[in-house]
């Protein structure tokens, strides 16, 4: 090497792992409030719904705002237990861990106000059978929560009538003295949102369904149960039997005469609005 000349020297590679650190990029604090806020609500709303809470989802956000505060990349407080149900507690859990604690008056704090007792109004119903008829035909006689034909109820209990041993019916409802088609295709009126929970005694809260999925709705709303609202029918592609309902009564008046129900919903049939005239030319 000539004389004079030095080696430079040598310049150290960063490694692969040095070259993948970050910058040191600050998110800005606006966004970081705004990302804050975000999760925060989003925990405050899963904490709210004692039934629908995601312990792990909440520990997970949890963690990693706690890691952006730790690296000094965002400004935020944790929120303490009784705005979130942190870590891997669910509100059933609190209170056990409460009564295990022996503290009975922060058990009675935590039932309160994660599982607090609603008792149901008993509201009387108004409706006439008038009403209950225009609504079956309102609907077309179509189960709403279940999109399935339902039948007069007249005519079902005139099969009672014409054949007691292939169709019994039992006024009181036991269940293994009644046919199914009373639960299954008889239209009942029932209210869309219940009087319980603040539903009105009316005609637009009133809908067309089974006196089986009457009962097993109760007092509960569609969403509570994950049912869906079905298109009502067309009258002219489904009546529920009641042309021929009308026609059978006064083939068989002999014996549907003594039956006040059956001629009650016959009355109210015959001369109803909406009743298709075809039963006249049977």
């Amino acid at each position: 090497m000539p004389r004079g000349h030095s080696i430079p020297p040598m310049k150290e590679s960063k490694s692969a792992e040095a070259a993948n650190e970050p910058s040191g990029y600050v998110i800005p604090q606006e966004a970081a409030n705004l990302l804050a806020k975000i999760i925060t609500d989003n925990l405050a709303n899963l904490s709210r719904d004692a039934y629908g809470t995601d312990p792990l989802k909440a520990k997970k956000a949890l963690e990693i705002m706690d890691e952006l505060v730790a690296k000094g990349t965002i400004k935020w407080k944790r929120p303490d237990r009784e705005t979130i149900i942190e870590g891997y507690s669910t509100p059933m859990e609190l209170l056990m861990e409460n009564l295990i604690a022996g503290d009975l008056t922060k058990a009675a704090k935590t039932a309160d106000k994660w599982f607090p007792f609603k008792p149901e109004k008993k509201l009387k119903r108004t409706y006439t059978q008038r009403e209950m008829l225009n609504t079956f035909f309102r609907d077309g006689f179509v189960d709403r929560y279940s999109g399935e034909r339902l039948y007069n109820p007249g005519f079902l209990r005139l099969l009672n009538v014409l054949l007691p041993d292939q169709f019994p019916y039992d006024a009181h409802g036991h269940f293994e003295k009644c046919h199914e088609i009373y639960w299954d295709l008889m239209p009942s009126l029932d209210h869309q949102t219940p009087l319980a929970r603040g539903g009105k005694d009316e005609k637009s809260n009133w809908i067309t369904t089974s006196m089986r999925r009457n009962m097993a709705k109760g007092p509960w709303s569609l969403q509570d149960l994950g049912w869906r609202l079905h298109a009502p029918g067309s009258l002219k592609d489904w009546d529920g039997g009641s042309a021929i309902f009308v026609y059978l009564v006064e083939l068989f008046i002999e014996k549907s005469k003594p039956n006040k129900y059956i001629m009650d919903w016959y009355r109210l049939t015959k001369v109803h609005p909406k009743l298709p005239k075809v039963y006249e030319g049977l």
